[in-house]
């Protein structure tokens, strides 16, 4: 799924974060377990996002939160390229060679 032209996908991407909509995922989930949980593309269609009426008071805190939301996404994916060149230094200082990671890094630590 893809929004609206026009429409900025960091502040879809923010919304769909809310409780709000996360109340009405969570809702939509079919399956056994967590790791299992599917949603129709049909049904997270139908979400409705709290967005605000344009030039509203709301429409521009919203605007203020998302420019926030994006340049935090921005720090976190410096501070992950900070980390992965950290290692490889920590490796060639070990006296071993790392190829340079090419692939994204794991969910988990």
């Amino acid at each position: 799924m893809r929004p609206k032209k026009g429409v900025d996908p960091y502040m879809v991407a923010f919304l769909l974060l809310s409780r709000m909509a996360q109340t009405q995922i969570q809702s939509l989930t079919s399956g056994t377990s967590a790791s299992h949980n599917r949603i129709k593309t049909k049904e997270l269609a139908q979400l409705s996002l709290p967005v605000p009426r344009s030039g509203s008071e709301s429409a521009r805190k919203l605007k203020r939160l998302v420019t926030r939301y994006r340049q935090v996404l921005a720090g976190m994916m410096e501070c992950q390229r900070s980390l992965v060149e950290l290692r490889e230094d920590e490796a060639a200082w070990m006296g071993r060679c790392v190829p340079p990671v090419k692939k994204p890094l794991p969910k988990r630590l």
